[in-house]
């Protein structure tokens, strides 16, 4: 049930785990909140620790001018979306037992 919780949580956030200006993004207080927040509500789950260290470097390079903002929601948005589908996988494994 925690599984599905949590997963529910980041489909729902989809839309605002990465906007289209990572810049923006990245300095915006409201969405570190919302990390925090589920990061606080699910502490053990590898798939958010995963997507948190991905946003955290994510903005880290385009700080950094190492990639551009495009190229950092792409990336975080496959590896959001590989997230959603493991979940959706454990969660098919779970009720088939």
């Amino acid at each position: 049930m925690r599984l599905l919780v949590f997963m529910l949580s980041l489909m729902l956030a989809a839309p605002s785990l990465w906007a289209a200006e990572a810049e923006t993004y990245c300095h915006d207080a409201a969405a570190w909140q919302e990390w925090d927040d589920l990061r606080a509500k699910y502490p053990d789950d590898p798939e958010l620790i995963t997507l948190y260290a991905l946003r955290v470097g994510l903005c880290a390079m385009v700080e950094k001018k190492q990639i551009d903002a495009d190229t950092a929601r792409k990336t975080f948005d496959a590896a959001h979306q590989q997230a959603i589908g493991r979940a959706l996988e454990r969660r098919r494994g779970q009720e088939e037992m």
